[in-house]
């Protein structure tokens, strides 16, 4: 992923639960960290880096004898070192949206969050909840997508019931929100689902358009 002036000619690489490192243009490592870094990260100008991050621990909901994975945004310096951490489990438990917790399975991955993007104002005039400084992130297990805010440690906004396993929302020019629906409505009764790319108003919650294929070729990952 390029950076900006703070990484210039630098490059910070992902690799989902295995390491996070950030190295020079000749691919000599300058930090690298292992554990439970997952999906996503985001750059500031600052240097400042935000980074989604798992990890197995004790649950009540849990059961005997097992964990839970649970997810964090995780804020770093541009040495890589930990500023500080947000439990999104606990952000959702102490949110409105704590009902789409029944049923799921607290002994794995509770919420597989698979996007993460710091908020740059766009939007906040129509909803307050999307001001500058909150994250939007995305939930694939309760199919939700929502706003995080960072300071109080919950969830301000969140939409769901019109995808399933849904991935990579982020705000458009035009102030809409595009995400993936990963598997949305089938083309026919008992046939695998159609994934879809959706655009909708976050504020009307109005599909504005999609794409999903047709009902011969129908689009699915």
């Amino acid at each position: 992923r390029g950076l900006g002036d703070v990484y210039k000619r630098q490059v910070l690489a992902l690799s989902c639960g295995i390491v996070f490192l950030r190295m020079d243009k000749d691919g000599n490592i300058i930090w690298a960290k292992t554990g439970g870094y997952h999906h996503d990260f985001q750059v500031m100008d600052d240097g400042t880096i935000y980074a989604l991050y798992h990890e197995w621990e004790p649950h009540p909901l849990a059961g005997f004898g097992n964990m839970a994975l649970v997810d964090y945004v995780l804020i770093l310096d541009e040495e890589g070192n930990e500023l500080r951490r947000i439990s999104l489990l606990k952000a959702l438990e102490n949110s409105y949206y704590a009902p789409l917790l029944y049923g799921l399975d607290y002994a794995g991955d509770v919420l597989h969050t698979n996007t993460l993007r710091i908020l740059d104002g766009a939007l906040s005039d129509r909803l307050p909840a999307f001001r500058a400084g909150n994250a939007l992130v995305c939930m694939r297990t309760p199919s939700l997508v929502a706003v995080l805010d960072m300071d109080r440690e919950t969830l301000v906004w969140g939409q769901t019931g019109q995808w399933r396993l849904p991935h990579e929302p982020h705000i458009t020019h035009k102030d809409s929100m595009l995400i993936f629906d990963n598997c949305g409505p089938s083309w026919q009764v008992f046939a695998r689902p159609a994934s879809r790319v959706l655009e909708f108003d976050p504020v009307t919650r109005e599909v504005l358009w999609e794409y999903r294929g047709g009902r011969e070729n129908p689009f699915f990952s």
